[in-house]
C-alpha cells in the first residue's frame, strides 16, 4: 500500500510538469520518424521486400520503437546528480523506511507512464491512419514476449542511470578527498594548480 500511495505523489508531481513530459515525448518521437521518412522513401514500389524487411514491418518497427523509446528512456541522472548529490537531498532518502532505489522507481515511474501514453496515443492515429503500413503481433505468446522485454529494459535503464550517476559521484568525490590530502600534504594551495 505504501507503494502506491507514494508513486501517487510522485505522479502528481509528473502531472505538474505535463509540458516536460511533451518536450522529452518529442525528442523520442522525431527521430524514429525521420527515419521511417527515409525507409518509405527507399521502397516507393509497394512490392519491394529488402533483406526480408517490407515497408509493412518497418513502418511497424519505428512506430513501436516511439512507443517503447517513450516507456524506456530513463532521464532520472539530473534528479539524481543535482537534488540528491550537489543539493544534499540523498541524506533526506537514506533516512526513509524505503529503500533508495524503489524511491527512485516509483518517481521515474509516473513520467515512464505519461510518455508511454503519449507514444500510444501516436501509434492509435497513425494506425488509424495507415492501418495497411503496420503489422503488428498477435499471438499471446509475442504480446506477452513483448511486455516482459520492455519490463525488463526499463529496470535495466533505470539502474544502469543509477549506477553510473552514483559512480561519477564516488569518482569525485575520491578526486576531491586526494586533492585536500595533497594540499594537507604539501602546504598552502597557492603554489599548485588544482
Amino acid at each position: 500500500m505504501k507503494f502506491i500511495k507514494i508513486f501517487l505523489l510522485y505522479f502528481q508531481h509528473v502531472m505538474n510538469f505535463r509540458s516536460r513530459i511533451f518536450i522529452w515525448f518529442l525528442t523520442s518521437f522525431l527521430n524514429p520518424l525521420s527515419l521511417m521518412i527515409f525507409w518509405v522513401a527507399v521502397f516507393k514500389d509497394k512490392e519491394a521486400v529488402l533483406s526480408g524487411w517490407s515497408l509493412s514491418s518497418i513502418t511497424s518497427y519505428y512506430f513501436l520503437l516511439i512507443i517503447a523509446a517513450s516507456f524506456l528512456i530513463v532521464h532520472i541522472e539530473e534528479d539524481v546528480a543535482i537534488r540528491d548529490i550537489r543539493e544534499g537531498q540523498l541524506v533526506s532518502h537514506i533516512i526513509k523506511p524505503m529503500s533508495y532505489f524503489w524511491m527512485k522507481f516509483l518517481s521515474e515511474l509516473g513520467w515512464r507512464i505519461m510518455q508511454g501514453f503519449f507514444g500510444v496515443l501516436i501509434f492509435i492515429v497513425f494506425y488509424v491512419l495507415f492501418s495497411r503500413f503496420i503489422s503488428l503481433p498477435n499471438t499471446f505468446l509475442e504480446i506477452f514476449s513483448a511486455i516482459l522485454i520492455i519490463s525488463l529494459a526499463f529496470f535495466i535503464f533505470l539502474f544502469n542511470k543509477l549506477y553510473y550517476s552514483f559512480r561519477l559521484f564516488f569518482v569525485l568525490l575520491k578526486t576531491v578527498l586526494t586533492a585536500k590530502k595533497f594540499i594537507a600534504l604539501f602546504g598552502d594551495s597557492k603554489f599548485f594548480i588544482i
